[in-house]
């Protein structure tokens, strides 16, 4: 059978990938892709192929697109997702929608349930994935998983992960690991940030990367309740609370920024970019106001 597989760019989407090619073979055609790249990746796939979208939040505005496929699983663990719960949808389509595991853990349970035998190998490679993706940093090794990812070519990762368990694949790369989180730890300690609240204890950090690591630090050692990272460059908004704590929901603060996510780890991209630069510069002195300030001091 023709089967496509569209999935995330992160450790979430890829383990979606890991998935698929141990159960659904690995000539499987597949596209990592963001969020605003979706729209274009469903459009390359013939309608008459199998297609499993994973791992990307769907608005409804995909709907008509998405009518056209008459063979299509969709595996996704973002809020924004939940319309296709419906009951016309599940009818229509494969729907596992759910926030209480991330979309590697909600897939591996699909295909495993849909061959008839599980993997004590994608066990721990979904049980580490759901722990980074979804904040909850239960295992130490989940944190030092998605380092490896970060720093390593996707392809040769996929293709190690499909014949290897998470810790082993750590072991022989525990010095890469070590040295990426040393740096990075050096990263965290010299970003620049404000405090907006004392109680709760609530944080604006300014970083182009690490975010979640930044986030973690601060929550984690520093004591905060919620803690913002600003991107500047591509004005992304990061959003972090703590993990069970219940009183801090990050999906909707990111909301309000038009954003989305989970309940412990959301974000957003800031629109409104120009009148956040806007407001910042009405803070300086005008044009007219700057001789006072070639005045000597008294």
């Amino acid at each position: 059978m023709n089967r496509y597989l569209i999935t995330h760019i992160d450790l979430d989407g890829y383990g979606c990938l890991i998935m698929a090619q141990r159960y659904l073979g690995s000539d499987i055609h597949y596209k990592c892709v963001n969020y605003d790249e979706l729209e274009d990746a469903i459009r390359d796939v013939p309608t008459d192929a199998e297609l499993f979208i994973t791992d990307l939040s769907i608005s409804n505005n995909l709907a008509p697109l998405l009518n056209e496929f008459s063979n299509l699983t969709i595996v996704d663990h973002h809020l924004t997702s939940n319309w296709l719960n419906d009951e016309g949808n599940r009818a229509r389509f494969n729907v596992v929608v759910s926030t209480e595991r991330c979309a590697t853990y909600l897939f591996y349970e699909y295909l495993s349930a849909r061959f008839g035998f599980k993997d004590t190998m994608l066990d721990e490679w979904a049980r580490l994935v759901d722990d980074y993706d979804r904040y909850v940093l239960q295992y130490p090794d989940s944190r030092r998983l998605n380092a490896l990812f970060y720093i390593s070519d996707r392809t040769r990762f996929v293709q190690e992960a499909l014949y290897c368990y998470p810790r082993q694949m750590l072991a022989r790369n525990k010095e890469r690991v070590d040295n990426y989180l040393e740096n990075q730890m050096k990263y965290i300690l010299n970003t620049t940030y404000i405090t907006l609240s004392d109680t709760p204890k609530v944080i604006l950090a300014f970083a182009e990367k690490n975010k979640s690591a930044i986030g973690e630090y601060h929550i984690r050692e520093k004591g905060c309740d919620l803690v913002y990272i600003l991107d500047t460059h591509s004005m992304q908004l990061s959003i972090r609370s703590k993990d069970g704590d219940e009183s801090i929901n990050c999906s909707k603060i990111a909301k309000l920024f038009g954003g989305g996510g989970h309940f412990h780890a959301s974000g957003a991209i800031l629109d409104n970019f120009e009148d956040y630069f806007k407001s910042l510069c009405g803070k300086f002195p005008k044009s007219k106001e700057l001789k006072k300030f070639t005045e000597k001091e008294e």
